[in-house]
């Protein structure tokens, strides 16, 4: 009995397997140029947004697999691409007393920027009338949020004047400036000894 071998070759029934791709360094190349280019390597590349502080919006951070790695024609890449710095919502300010939102400012995780009065407003003194930026603008954490508080008409705190004699009283009226002298003369003295002193400040 004659008895003939073929040699087939150990697998010779399996595909062979085509040469692998190292991933291209796309990192800070702009969305469009970094798919390109994974796509010109005979990959698949799907893009995902994450925030970054530190990669401008539209910009890739990394890929997964790494940069270098290499990997079967066809395979999936994904490209990472900035989205920016976190953004959040600015409260809402207007109509809180002052210190309930210099507190939500805060807590939110901003910083309370320039505290403007306002005279001119007829709001309840300590009233937040305005804000910058306005209620639900997004903006990153850490940012400034200025606000404007009713502050009522302009008040001035008047020295004392009991047992000054007129001049004396007119002359430290006169040193507050238009808030203490109004447009008229402001001081009379009355009654009949330093106690019955009698001083008056009018505003017009």
């Amino acid at each position: 009995m004659f008895l003939v071998f073929q040699q087939l070759g150990v697998g010779g029934d399996e595909t062979p397997t085509g040469d692998l791709v190292a991933i291209e360094n796309v990192a800070g190349l702009s969305e469009t140029d970094a798919l390109t280019r994974i796509q010109s390597q005979d990959l698949v590349a799907i893009p995902s947004r994450e925030n970054s502080e530190t990669v401008s919006e539209g910009f890739v951070i990394r890929t997964e697999p790494v940069a270098g790695t290499e990997v079967e024609p066809g395979s999936t890449v994904t490209v990472f691409v900035s989205a920016g710095i976190e953004q959040f919502p600015v409260p809402s300010l207007v109509g809180l007393d002052q210190a309930t939102a210099i507190d939500l400012i805060e807590r939110q995780g901003f910083v309370v920027g320039i505290v403007t009065p306002d005279p001119d407003s007829s709001a309840q003194p300590g009233t937040v009338t305005a804000q910058d930026p306005l209620g639900n603008v997004q903006a990153p954490a850490g940012a400034t949020v200025d606000i404007t508080v009713a502050a009522g008409p302009d008040t001035v705190e008047l020295t004392e004047l009991v047992g000054l004699t007129e001049r004396e009283a007119n002359a430290a009226l006169q040193s507050l400036g238009p808030a203490g002298r109004g447009r008229h003369g402001v001081f009379r003295r009355g009654g009949s000894g330093p106690g019955d002193s009698n001083h008056t400040h009018r505003r017009q």
